[in-house]
């Protein structure tokens, strides 16, 4: 049995005094892939801001290994092995792959980060050849491979993923579900995943949690929902 890393206890939030979430609890363990769904405006997004301590919750638990998170900053949480990757440009342009995978990893030693990048290069083998290049010069689906792979120069034990999907190509976007899916298995971390392609979310997903109004309307196995097409459009009606 998968050891449960990640838990989410009765978790309240919101920006100011406007409420997102409310008594939002979900548990993700090593080697699980769940989706986080639901209409815009659901609170996806506000609850991995909530996990990785880069919103701070009003209140709930956040809790990862045993250890509370719940009130710890962003570093805090990266040292704890929780990385976030948001949504939207996630690479620099103007430096190269290497150099985008060193911000990654600007607290390994030289060696380390040798070993660290030429690891991680191994799930992405169509950068191996290209870490001389530009970043902005890669294309779309190559420049969020390069966001995983620098992720992963962390060496994550829970990835938080935004929207990796954003702007990408469907024939693109198989081959990134492809490397996350073999991130979650071969590496056994565990992976909450925010995403708007439903279909192709619940396909990929071991479990989901479907989102609306900042509460859970619906958690599960993921197939099971995808063959549960009433269910599936009260979600976003």
């Amino acid at each position: 049995m998968k050891k449960v890393e990640l838990k989410v206890k009765e978790l309240c939030s919101g920006y100011g005094r406007k409420q997102i979430l409310f008594d939002v609890s979900m548990h993700v363990k090593a080697g699980e892939i769940v989706a986080i769904i639901g209409p815009n405006g659901a609170g996806k997004s506000t609850l991995l801001r909530n996990i990785c301590g880069d919103l701070l919750p009003w209140s709930g638990k956040v809790e990862f290994s045993g250890i509370e998170l719940t009130g710890k900053n962003p570093a805090e949480c990266l040292r704890h092995g929780v990385v976030y990757s948001p949504q939207g440009n996630r690479v620099f342009h103007n430096l190269t792959v290497t150099e985008n995978l060193r911000v990654g990893g600007y607290a390994l030693s030289r060696i380390k980060f040798t070993e660290r990048s030429n690891s991680v290069l191994e799930a992405f083998p169509g950068l191996i050849n290209r870490r001389a290049q530009k970043a902005g010069l890669l294309s779309g689906g190559e420049q969020q491979m390069l966001a995983l792979a620098r992720v992963l120069i962390a060496d994550p034990k829970m990835l938080l993923l935004d929207e990796p999907s954003l702007g990408l190509a469907p024939s693109i976007l198989d081959n990134l579900f492809e490397r996350v899916s073999l991130i979650a298995r071969e590496r056994n971390i565990a992976i909450l995943l925010v995403e708007q392609k439903v279909n192709r979310t619940l396909q990929l997903a071991d479990r989901v949690v479907a989102l609306r109004f900042g509460r859970i309307m619906h958690c599960g196995e993921a197939t099971a929902l995808l063959r549960d097409r009433e269910t599936l459009s009260r979600i976003f009606v």
